[in-house]
């Protein structure tokens, strides 16, 4: 069987990212519905898209280049355990009262360090730097205009401290997507599991 690599086209959108539990998603999707009827001009995220992004590849990603960034992230996902990570607080890209991005943060330790270690396979694989810090988060909603965003803005106020649960993240997985007129839709490539070494049973005599 071939890798699923080998019928990419020559360039993608390719993203890595690990995916919280149900429970974390459901709780999140349960948030965008309580803002939706606020009427606000936003693109709100399928909760099946829902994710949290390691590294973006970017819009035009080599999809030669996927075959060393993957094995770089299975080596580096067999040296970490499954860790919990607490998805907590609403934000926004610039700022909470006028974003373009709206988001739900997230807390780990072991994130953070995953993270540092995908941006060193993507350099590995010949991607350019990132160029900004991790900042870990959920895309709940994308802003198109502030046109009625006033109740929205208080109702993201109120919900800045809002929790949405603990996850135990077990593996990270790289995507592609494609876009359309009713969003992206994201595809599963390969999924990397956390420890996976440490579980293969012993070879026999």
């Amino acid at each position: 069987m071939g890798s699923p690599l080998e019928n990419l086209p020559a360039t993608v959108r390719a993203f890595v990212a690990v995916r919280p539990n149900h429970e974390t998603l459901s709780a999140v999707a349960g948030f965008i519905e309580e803002l939706r009827p606020l009427k606000a001009d936003v693109r709100w995220v399928k909760p099946a898209n829902l994710h949290l992004t390691l590294r973006f590849l970017g819009d035009q990603a080599q999809s030669s280049r996927l075959a060393t960034l993957s094995q770089c992230l299975l080596e580096v996902a067999a040296r970490y355990e499954p860790f919990s990570v607490t998805a907590c607080g609403i934000g926004g890209f610039p700022e909470i009262s006028r974003p373009r991005v709206i988001w739900v943060g997230f807390e780990g330790r072991a994130l953070l360090q995953l993270a540092q270690e995908a941006e060193q396979c993507a350099l590995s694989a010949g991607f350019a730097p990132c160029g900004r810090p991790f900042a870990p988060h959920l895309t709940v909603g994308r802003v198109r205009s502030l046109r009625g965003f006033a109740p929205t803005a208080r109702a993201l106020a109120q919900a800045q401290e809002r929790e949405f649960g603990v996850s135990v993240i077990d593996g990270v997985t790289l995507y592609c997507s494609e876009r359309s007129a009713c969003g992206p839709t994201y595809y599963e490539v390969m999924t990397m599991k956390l420890g996976a070494a440490r579980r293969r049973p012993p070879m026999s005599a």
